[in-house]
């Protein structure tokens, strides 16, 4: 019976010790890596409005774990992609409110899509 107990025990263990974050992070990063980058301001515009709303999504999923996940995700790098989706708010804020620069929008677009390629490069398998 202590086997049975013991093995069980060790069966869980592996269980929590293989959990990571879900590998659709990684997904979202390579998709969104991929997007284009558009030359509209007003399409630069709904650009960072897309991406504000993925930076919250990765940022979330971040948080998550599961079976069979990516391993390893440093905390420095979580606390990077949350730091991006707070920039990526309070951009979207700025839009609102209308306080925004178009070619300072377009800056930033870029640099968010340099963080992806990044992002997508370390959630890689």
């Amino acid at each position: 019976m202590k086997n049975v107990q013991w093995g069980a025990l060790f069966v869980i263990f592996l269980l929590l010790a293989s959990c990571g974050v879900p590998r659709t992070t990684a997904d979202l990063a390579r998709s969104a890596a991929a997007a284009t980058m558009p030359a509209d301001p007003q399409a630069v515009r709904a650009a960072l409005r897309q991406q504000s709303a993925q930076w919250d999504q990765l940022a979330g999923g971040l948080r998550q774990a599961e079976p069979g996940g990516i391993l390893f995700v440093d905390a420095r790098f979580i606390a990077l992609i949350e730091r991006t989706a707070a920039a990526a708010r309070c951009q979207v804020a700025l839009m609102d409110a209308e306080q925004d620069d178009p070619q300072k929008n377009a800056q930033l677009l870029r640099e968010f899509q340099a963080l992806w390629k990044q992002a997508a490069d370390y959630l890689a398998d």
